[in-house]
């Protein structure tokens, strides 16, 4: 979690590439509850594209910063440890670069 300079609540989410393909305009559909199931993103589609996240390159990490809905902070502010956690990435899309 983490409160950026305009008071705005954001979930971090670390990509890692661990694949032999380098990507760019990648495409994300995040799941995103608690364990009693109150939900935070449902279906969240997010688009990362090469002009303003550049290129996923081999071996790499990179961070992705997800505005947390204001009516929905409350029950993002109360998980206390991963296991109350439940995500899942829906889809992955991405365009190869050779």
């Amino acid at each position: 979690m983490r409160l950026n300079k305009s008071d705005k609540t954001q979930v971090i989410f670390i990509l890692l590439n661990l694949t032999d393909v380098r990507m760019k305009n990648i495409n994300i559909t995040i799941n995103f509850s608690n364990t009693v199931n109150e939900v935070i993103l449902d279906k969240s589609s997010f688009f990362l594209s090469e002009d303003r996240f550049g290129i996923f390159e081999l071996n790499t990490a990179m961070p992705v910063y997800i505005e947390i809905p204001e009516e929905l902070k409350a029950i993002f502010n109360n998980l206390k440890d991963f296991e109350e956690i439940r995500y899942s990435i829906d889809s992955f899309d991405y365009e190869a670069i050779n």
